[in-house]
C-alpha cells in the first residue's frame, strides 16, 4: 500500500479502501489458505500513464480446484469468482476472489487467475474467458489490475447480498488518522531518503492523496527525527503542493511541526521560488 499511495496522486479514500481490501483478501489466500510449504509473494506496481494499480499474488499451494473440492479446473475457477461460493462452511473462506474480481473489472481493469490446469481472464471489453491450460508450476497465480478513474468504485464494486460493503480495515485510518479530523504524516516513516527529487515525488503523492480526502481537516507533517532535506526534495513536495493548492488552502490544510530552522528555510525558499515563477 505504501508503494501504491506513493505511486499515484489521484487516489481517493474509496480507491484506497477498495485496493486495500482486495490486496489483503488475496494475500490472505497465499498466507493462510493455500497450504503452501514455501509461502508466496506479492508484487505491487503503479502506472501513471493509465492511472492504474496492478498487483500479482502467487503461491505454491494446493490450488483453487482442490481447495473448493471441484475436480474440473475450469468449473472451479468459474465458481471461485461467484458471490458466496467461497463462503461455504466447508472451505472456511470469504468472498475475497469475488470482491477482488468485481473491484478490478468494474474499474475497467482486468482480473486473471491461473491455478493448476485452469486459466481465467476477465475484463469489461472481452468478458470472462475460462480455459484449460498447462501451467509450469504448482499453486495459484492471481493478477489484479485496478484503474482509479471511477470516483465511486468502492460503492459500485464491493456489494455483498446486494448491499454496499464498507471495509472495516482502512489503510488511511490505521496509518495516518490522529485526533479529530487531523491526519498525522510522520515524514521519517514515509521515505528512506530526503536527498532527491525522486523520493520527493513519492512523498508528495502520498500527501496529495491524503489532502484530497474530505475527512482530512489538517495534515500535520511531522519532521521529528529528520536532520536535513535537499532543496530538490523541498521543491518537489512543498513547492509543488503550494503551487497546486494556493496560499490560503495550503495554510489551511498543511501544518509543519518539529522541523528545525534549516529545514524550514529550505521549505520556505522552495515555496517562494515556485510562487515567484508562477
Amino acid at each position: 500500500m505504501d508503494t501504491i499511495i506513493g505511486g499515484l496522486d489521484t487516489l481517493n479514500r474509496g480507491h484506497l479502501k477498495s485496493i486495500y481490501w482486495a490486496l489483503t483478501e488475496l494475500t490472505d489466500n497465499v498466507l493462510n489458505h493455500s497450504l503452501s510449504k514455501v509461502g508466496g509473494f506479492v508484487q505491487a506496481s503503479t502506472f501513471r500513464n493509465n492511472n492504474s494499480v496492478e498487483f500479482v499474488v502467487a503461491d505454491a499451494g494446493v490450488g483453487i480446484p482442490k481447495t473448493l473440492g471441484i475436480s474440473d479446473p475450469r468449473r472451479a475457477l468459474e465458481q471461485a469468482i461467484q458471490e458466496g461460493v467461497t463462503r461455504d462452511k466447508k472451505t472456511n473462506a470469504g468472498n475475497g476472489l469475488f470482491g477482488s474480481y468485481r473491484v478490478a473489472v468494474l474499474s475497467n481493469g482486468s482480473f486473471e487467475i491461473q491455478s493448476l490446469k485452469g486459466s481465467l481472464y476477465s475484463n469489461t471489453s472481452t468478458g470472462t474467458k475460462i480455459e484449460n491450460s498447462i501451467i509450469p508450476y504448482i499453486g495459484t497465480y492471481i493478477r489484479c489490475v485496478i484503474k482509479c478513474d471511477n470516483q465511486n468504485l468502492l460503492d459500485e464494486a464491493l456489494r455483498f447480498n446486494n448491499k454496499p460493503h464498507d471495509p472495516a480495515f482502512d489503510y488511511v485510518e490505521q496509518q495516518f488518522e490522529g485526533e479529530g479530523s487531523e491526519f498525522i504524516f510522520k515524514m521519517r516513516e514515509q521515505t528512506n531518503s530526503f536527498g532527491s527529487r525522486e523520493h520527493g515525488i513519492s512523498v508528495g503523492n502520498k500527501m496529495r492523496n491524503l489532502i484530497r480526502d474530505n475527512t482530512c481537516g489538517m495534515l500535520i507533517v511531522d519532521f521529528d527525527g529528520v536532520l536535513i532535506i535537499s532543496s530538490s526534495f523541498a521543491d518537489e513536495v512543498f513547492g509543488r503542493i503550494f503551487l497546486e493548492l494556493g496560499p490560503i488552502k495550503f495554510m489551511n490544510k498543511i501544518k509543519i511541526v518539529n522541523a528545525d530552522q534549516t529545514i524550514m528555510k529550505l521549505i520556505d525558499r522552495a515555496i517562494m521560488q515556485r510562487a515567484t515563477s508562477a
